[in-house]
Formats: structure tokens, C-alpha cells, sequence
């Protein structure tokens, strides 16, 4: 009987991994499709801000549309932390420091009815995870805890440090890794509700009250760092959220020497071929470009922009987008330098993290939409000087 009820425990534990999983791919090409427009409405509004003389009154509102567009991305990169697909710069990260900076944060948001309590070990293991992202991961618990506790309460933030062997935790590798929980003894969540609520737009708040994107960011972050997240919840007892991340590696083992001082940033007017198959991508990217300084030939398709290379045409920068039909942009980048091979390239892409770049040459850097000019700035100099 054991066996069987262990078999059924598996079973169910690959059902909801895979449904997850779909539900995951499904969420991050959304995601690609509103950074493309995402991507045209900042860049537009970029343009404006740069090249309009407007009256004060509308340049407010043009400021109003930004912030708006500006929520738009960070919702998107919400959907993004659940698909898995955000760009993570996992560094150590000292626990201490963290009950700090997010004591900090909190102070004036929780309100005087709820009091938080932090259990640390000593010595506490440092996590190896993205700095900020495991801070808001911990804010979103600790304010879920918070709405929890309608008439108030303490939360306990505790963190332990956890050596797993083989089939300890599953879906967890062997290895060390540091836990971090958020305990309340607020309302709780139904059962039928506890796997659900780790789906984006799921919510057991009131209309209006949330978003449902809270857990659904905290669970992918906590996939895509190589930990897992948990929830275990009693209706009218609580609920502890686990949140299980990492050790930071001996950082004395694989400390690197400092990198030299990076290149001055060229000041020449680059001859740059554009390809993208947005076309309201394209157009605005092709105007941050030119307002930069650059000169710009675009294509809608690696076919017409191959065309263009073939027929003689000099350039110093080749900037593709990545997801396109028929030829993706790593495929368009290894074909122009068949008879180019040491022309620079930068890859642009609705997909946030560069791990989705297939086989992309080691040379070629990554630049998420939607993006400002700073960051296009950055990214070509910085494709400019990677060869």
C-alpha cells in the first residue's frame, strides 16, 4: 500500500511539473509578443522626448504614457520570472544583509498591526542568487503574509541551512542550499487552491486586490536559480512559504582576478543593418539608432538582409532580432559572416534571458526588449568591442 501511494505521489508530482511547464512556455511567448510592442511604444516615446519641443502640460503626459509603458514591462517581467526566461545575475548574497535592506523597504508598507520576526542561524550560508529578484521574491511573500493577517499579527522570517542528500526534496539536486521561510498564522489557503495559486493570474484576493503574478514570479525565479518553492497552508492556521535557494560557492575558491579597465567607447558613426520583423520595432529602433549617430539599412527578414550583404554592401554592425520565421537570428548572424567572419553582431530579443539564444556565437551579445537608448548605447559598443 505504501508503494502504491508513493507510485500516485510521483505520478502527481510529473503531472503538475508538466502542466507547469506548458503553462510556462505558453506565458513566456506571450511575454515576447508585448515586449515587441512594448519595445515600439518605449522606443516611440523615447524619440518624442528626445526630438519634440513640447509644452510642459504635454510633456507630462507624454511622462504619464512612459510610466504607464513602464508597468506594462515590469508585468511582463513578471511573466517572464514564472516562464523562467528573465535575465538572473546570480552573486552571492549575505542573508544579514538582506533582513536589512528589506526591513528597510518594508518599514512603511506593512502597517503598525503586523510585526516581523527574523530567525537566522549563525554562522547563515549566503545564497547564490540574483540580489534583487530575491529581494522582491521575499517581499511578495511577506506582503501575502501581511493581507493574510486581516487583524494583524507577527510574520517569521526564518533561515536555515540545509545539506540534502539524493530524493530528500524533490526536484532538488543533491547539494547544499539555504532555505528561507515566511510563516504566518493568517487565514490560509484552501486546499483545492494550493497548487493553483502558483499560476500566473491566479489569485485567492479580492477583485482588484492583486494581480496574481506574486507566487507565480516567486515559484520561477526559484526554478530558474536552481532551488524550488513551496507552500503549505492550513484554512483558518497559516501558511509557510519555503523558499529554497542555493549556496553561494566558497567565494575565496572562485574569486577572479579584476577585470582590466573596459575599452573607451567608440566614437565613430557606425554603419549598422537592421533586421527585424516587427515593423514598428524596426522603424523605432531604426530612429533611437540614427538619433545616436548611426547610420541604419534595414530588413524584414534574414533573406532580404542577406541579399543586401551579397550585393556588396559595407557594414560595421549587424543588430537582428532573434525569434523571426523561416530564419532566426542566430542563423542569420552564422550565414552574413560566412564570407564576413569577423563582423560584429548584436542580437535583440523579446525573451529575457540569453540562455533561450540557442547556439549563438560566444562573440555575440544579447540585448533584451523593450530597451532605451542608454541600454542600445551600451549594446553595440559593447558588440563593437567583443571581437
Amino acid at each position: 500500500m505504501t508503494d502504491l501511494t508513493d507510485r500516485r505521489s510521483l505520478e502527481s508530482q510529473l503531472v503538475e511539473a508538466q502542466k507547469m511547464d506548458a503553462i510556462g512556455k505558453l506565458t513566456g511567448g506571450i511575454a515576447h509578443d508585448f515586449n515587441n510592442l512594448l519595445a515600439a511604444v518605449l522606443g516611440g516615446i523615447g524619440l518624442l522626448e528626445r526630438r519634440a519641443k513640447l509644452p510642459d502640460d504635454h510633456r507630462k503626459i507624454l511622462a504619464m504614457t512612459r510610466r504607464a509603458a513602464d508597468q506594462g514591462t515590469e508585468l511582463v517581467g513578471r511573466l517572464l520570472a514564472f516562464a523562467r526566461r528573465q535575465q538572473l545575475e546570480p552573486k552571492p548574497v549575505d542573508i544579514q544583509s538582506l533582513h536589512r535592506d528589506v526591513d528597510d523597504l518594508l518599514s512603511h508598507t506593512l502597517g503598525g498591526l503586523v510585526e516581523l520576526e527574523w530567525q537566522l542561524p549563525d554562522p547563515a550560508w549566503e545564497v547564490f542568487a540574483d540580489s534583487s529578484q530575491l529581494e522582491l521574491a521575499l517581499m511578495n511573500l511577506i506582503i501575502n503574509a501581511r493581507d493574510a493577517c486581516s487583524g494583524g499579527g507577527t510574520i517569521l522570517i526564518r533561515s536555515e541551512n540545509c545539506s540534502l542528500a539524493a530524493g530528500d526534496e524533490p526536484g532538488l539536486e543533491p547539494g547544499d542550499y539555504v532555505r528561507l521561510q515566511v510563516i504566518d498564522q493568517g487565514c490560509g489557503i484552501a486546499p483545492e487552491m494550493l497548487d493553483k495559486v502558483l499560476e500566473p493570474f491566479v489569485t485567492t484576493k479580492e477583485v482588484g486586490k492583486g494581480t496574481g503574478l506574486g507566487l507565480s514570479m516567486v515559484y520561477g525565479f526559484a526554478r530558474q536559480s536552481g532551488g524550488t518553492f513551496l507552500l503549505k497552508s492550513k484554512l483558518g492556521e497559516g501558511t509557510t512559504a519555503e523558499l529554497w535557494l542555493p549556496r553561494a560557492p566558497d567565494t575565496a575558491a572562485t574569486a577572479t582576478p579584476e577585470s582590466a579597465t573596459p575599452p573607451e567607447r567608440p566614437k565613430m558613426s557606425l554603419r549598422i543593418l537592421l533586421l527585424d520583423d516587427h515593423e514598428e520595432v524596426r522603424s523605432t529602433t531604426t530612429g533611437m539608432l540614427e538619433e545616436l549617430g548611426h547610420s541604419v539599412t534595414q530588413a524584414p527578414d534574414g533573406r532580404s538582409a542577406l541579399e543586401i550583404l551579397d550585393n556588396g554592401a559595407e557594414f560595421d554592425l549587424l543588430i537582428t532580432d532573434y525569434a523571426m520565421p523561416q530564419m532566426s537570428g542566430t542563423d542569420f548572424v552564422v550565414r552574413a559572416r560566412e564570407n564576413r567572419p569577423e563582423l560584429p553582431a548584436l542580437i535583440i530579443t523579446g525573451y529575457a534571458d540569453a540562455a533561450e539564444i540557442g547556439d549563438r556565437p560566444q562573440d555575440v551579445a544579447v540585448l533584451s526588449k523593450p530597451f532605451d537608448f542608454k541600454a542600445l548605447s551600451d549594446a553595440a559598443v559593447a558588440a563593437m568591442t567583443r571581437n
